[in-house]
């Protein structure tokens, strides 16, 4: 049944109920105005025939938003996960770093990447323990009388060996398979640089925390993790 409306001493109308409700949501009737029906003996105000909704009904609706504490331990915990995966990658990283110095002759490069004063004290003890299995296995040493001397001199001869040849263009040789030093006096790996098979790598892993090992098809290369960075600290020579 259409309604009239009574606003600022004037009667409007008549309306259906939509337009009512449509003119109170756009504001041009006030829920104060007054209407009446055809048949009503008085007039009503218009909230007692349409009543107001509720604020809560009319509040817009809000996506969650995240708490601030939240937000710190979301943007703490991606940070920790970037920096762990960081970690994880950096050995990989350095182990590519060290491939390109060798192969390339850059002698600051492996100078940085390698701690050649533990390098040099590993690779003495190896060569003392296989010097003395080949004495012990040389039945002609047992008679030779000169044997004992060389048991004595082994140990310097080893040391001025390793100290004199474990450089730059040493190491790259060791690390190409040789089990021989270079023989000849480091002139720089610029004029001759030697290239690495690195596709015989036959296994790279993390050994502990801070340990790295790649096993270049025999010859074992073990990374240490500085603070600064990784570096090489220790080589396990191929088995003969």
């Amino acid at each position: 049944m259409p309604i009239y409306v009574s606003k600022n001493d004037q009667q409007l109308g008549p309306f259906e109920d939509a337009e009512i409700r449509d003119a109170l949501r756009s504001g041009i009737f006030s829920y104060d105005d007054w209407c009446c029906r055809e048949g009503w003996e008085e007039w009503k105000a218009l909230r007692t025939v349409f009543p107001e909704p509720h604020k809560a009904d009319l509040a817009p609706l809000k996506l969650p938003i995240i708490k601030p504490k939240r937000k710190i331990w979301v943007i703490a915990g991606i940070t920790i996960a970037a920096l762990v995966g960081l970690y994880i990658a950096s050995p990989y990283y350095a182990l590519w770093k060290l491939k390109n110095a060798l192969s390339s002759g850059d002698r600051a490069s492996i100078e940085a990447l390698i701690d050649f004063p533990s390098l040099r004290e590993s690779l003495k003890d190896q060569l003392r323990v296989m010097l003395s299995k080949k004495v012990a296995a040389d039945s002609d040493a047992k008679d030779n009388p000169f044997s004992g001397l060389a048991t004595v001199l082994a140990p310097a001869m080893v040391n001025y060996f390793i100290d004199n040849f474990v450089t730059p263009s040493g190491i790259a040789s060791l690390i190409n398979g040789s089990n021989a030093l270079q023989t000849a006096e480091d002139k720089g790996v610029s004029d001759s640089p030697t290239q690495i098979d690195w596709s015989k790598v036959r296994h790279r892993s993390f050994t502990g925390l801070t340990q790295f090992m790649v096993d270049i098809d025999g010859t074992k290369i073990f990374m240490s993790f500085t603070g600064t960075g990784w570096k090489v600290n220790n080589l396990e020579l191929k088995p003969e």
